[in-house]
């Protein structure tokens, strides 16, 4: 009998421990999951002894239009060139969260956890959209044509407000 006692506690002890465990380990499951998705967008840099691009190749303008939509589908690379570009092009990464999140709060929509941020910016970075300096993150001048690029498409999509009385 004392035997069945300790199975059964033993047994309640870990079926509490799993349920704890799952309590503190849920919450950052997205995090972790924004985080392998875009650790997963991350390419190597190209091999030094990579071919040169010919400007007047028609393959470069596909490549260029492919890229312009892709980068206007990647919501997040938006909102944050949007937030440097909009608030002086220079701020501290937190700033750009912060600015990022109070956009997005704003328009009722889940805030864009630290770590995929960072993730985005170290990928603007790499694609030479924004620069740190100083701890201090700058938009490029490639970064101000995307976001201005963009923004144009955006507004050529967008619908037009109906007119009163028409």
């Amino acid at each position: 009998m004392t035997m069945l006692v300790v199975l059964s506690l033993f047994a309640l002890a870990a079926v509490a421990a799993d349920v704890i465990a799952r309590l503190i380990v849920a919450p950052n499951r997205k995090d972790r999951h924004y985080e392998e998705l875009l650790e997963s967008l991350v390419e190597p840099d190209p091999p030094a002894h990579a071919a040169a691009v010919d400007p007047s190749d028609p393959a470069l303008a596909r490549i260029s239009e492919n890229l312009l939509r892709h980068f206007g589908h990647l919501a997040a690379s938006r909102r944050i060139l949007d937030a440097l570009a909009t608030e002086g092009g220079r701020m501290s990464e937190s700033g750009v969260l912060a600015a990022v999140n109070g956009r997005l709060q704003a328009a009722r929509k889940p805030p864009l956890p630290p770590s995929a941020a960072r993730k985005v910016i170290r990928i603007l970075e790499r694609a030479d959209f924004v620069a740190l300096r100083d701890g201090i993150l700058h938009i490029t001048d490639a970064g101000r044509q995307l976001h201005s690029l963009l923004s144009l498409r955006r507004q050529e999509i967008a619908p037009e407000p109906a007119m009163a009385g028409s």
